[in-house]
């Protein structure tokens, strides 16, 4: 899907995040302007899925999901 919000996620979990690497990032129209998605991350330190959360709190209009895996 061509959404800017995808660039502006990847954008957060880089700057917020720059151990982390995102593995895939489908997002989806569940309502008029509301969006869904799911946000998978690989890490080399382990992290929750809260902060990652909080940092992409500037998308209100939508529900996320966090998977966060730890690369050894």
């Amino acid at each position: 899907m061509d959404n800017p919000q995808v660039k502006e996620i990847c954008a957060v979990v880089a700057q917020d995040f720059p151990s982390a690497a995102t593995s895939d990032l489908p997002v989806w129209r569940v309502g008029k302007n509301h969006y869904a998605r799911i946000l998978a991350l690989v890490n080399t330190a382990p992290i929750t899925a809260d902060p990652v959360r909080l940092s992409l709190g500037v998308h209100e209009d939508a529900n996320v999901n966090v998977e966060v895996a730890l690369r050894l």
